[in-house]
């Protein structure tokens, strides 16, 4: 996973997020696997459906939840390095081209994306050991 900052401006920030290809067909195949003893299709049994059977059938579908895993995860861990609190979600920033699209969801292209947010600003407190208060009475006459 690559970062690289777009913009810093104030408490906006913009990151452009590359996550491998290599990465996400680790992911992909990781994904294969942990479906592939729970997979039941008709005329084979429960877990044994060849994975390029599942591959054919399910496999945009998998890639899908792999995309979506690592666009959470990539944001999370881009923040983290950063040592960044932002001050809400941020927006995530896909191409528009369909063929690059595709290719990322073929396994053939790196997914790339933009981030943009703004960060909590970093609050210093003083020492209110320092302060003195005066404390007002009043008094109450009958």
């Amino acid at each position: 996973m690559q970062v690289m900052e777009a913009t810093n401006d104030g408490l906006k920030r913009t990151l452009k997020v590359v996550v491998g290809t290599s990465e996400l067909n680790d992911r992909f195949t990781a994904r294969l696997d942990e479906v592939k003893d729970t997979v039941q299709l008709k005329g084979f049994r429960r877990g044994k459906v060849p994975v390029q059977h599942i591959r054919k059938i399910f496999g945009r579908s998998l890639m899908a939840e792999v995309v979506q895993q690592a666009l959470e995860d990539s944001t999370r861990k881009a923040l983290d390095d950063r040592k960044e609190r932002p001050a809400f979600q941020p927006r995530i920033e896909l191409t528009e081209d369909k063929a690059e699209i595709e290719n990322v969801m073929a396994g053939k292209n790196d997914l790339a994306f933009t981030m943009s947010f703004e960060v909590l600003p970093e609050i210093k407190l003083t020492d209110f050991s320092t302060l003195k208060l005066e404390r007002l009475t009043a008094d109450v006459a009958d």
